[in-house]
């Protein structure tokens, strides 16, 4: 009899305790770069906003910090520092486990000579994105890839012939030739399809999965009552 009721008791025992750690979780502490208008430095910009609308009326209080990112990787995933970094793309291949609800969608863009056809996935294009990005991960495409580390290198790879096309975000390839000094009409600019998921990563224990669970559920409340829609229509941004 001792026996039953102990495993009726361990049975149990998952879903009170989770229960129980939801209620006495005071504080999130995420980490993040400076991304203008997203997560600004001092705790503005759409994601926080965002992430600070899902937990704070559920007495989560939001502990954010800013850092280059791979220096904010590291606090999270080797230091243990904070629970999450904002601005994961999904697929990057980190072990950060994922809500299901992305903050935001991203699109990968094309940059070209006007000459050049629409950038596709085929043998022998020669491609070019910026250092540590691995867009395609190995063995799944036949492009050609090379990588820059400057926005100057990267024009000047695509002025002087040694690729077809650069890949990254619309931004970061306008801001290129900005700073080449050159001009946004001498080149072709193309959103290529599909898109990606931009999500908080949270590091993989216990804690994190509560997170997760209610995370998930607030922005489900929030869409509902039509407050994350204000949200992304305050800054102009498509809600995932």
């Amino acid at each position: 009899m001792k026996f039953i009721l102990l495993s009726l008791l361990l049975l149990s025992t998952p879903s009170w305790a989770a229960q129980y750690e939801k209620q006495h979780i005071k504080a999130v502490k995420l980490i993040a770069p400076d991304w203008p208008g997203l997560t600004n430095a001092d705790g503005s910009g759409l994601y926080w906003e965002v992430i600070r609308k899902v937990y704070e009326p559920v007495d989560i209080a939001v502990r954010y910090s800013d850092a280059p990112w791979n220096r904010a990787l590291k606090m999270v995933t080797d230091y243990y520092l904070y629970s999450g970094i904002v601005g994961v793309v999904e697929g990057d291949g980190s072990n950060l486990i994922l809500p299901r609800e992305p903050l935001d969608r991203v699109y990968l863009y094309s940059l070209s000579m006007p000459s050049q056809p629409p950038f596709t996935r085929q043998a022998n294009v020669r491609v070019a994105w910026h250092k540590g990005y691995d867009l395609f991960p190995p063995g799944t495409t036949q492009l050609e890839t090379h990588e820059y580390r400057t926005p100057g290198q990267a024009i000047g790879m695509l002025n002087n012939g040694e690729v077809d096309y650069l890949l990254d975000t619309r931004e970061a390839l306008l801001d290129y030739i900005r700073l080449s000094n050159q001009e946004p009409k001498d080149f072709q600019l193309n959103r290529l399809p599909g898109g990606k998921g931009v999500y908080i990563g949270f590091y993989d224990v216990p804690s994190s999965r509560l997170l997760i669970d209610i995370y998930d559920q607030r922005i489900q409340q929030l869409k509902a009552s039509g407050e994350l829609q204000a949200l992304y229509d305050k800054y102009s941004i498509e809600m995932p």
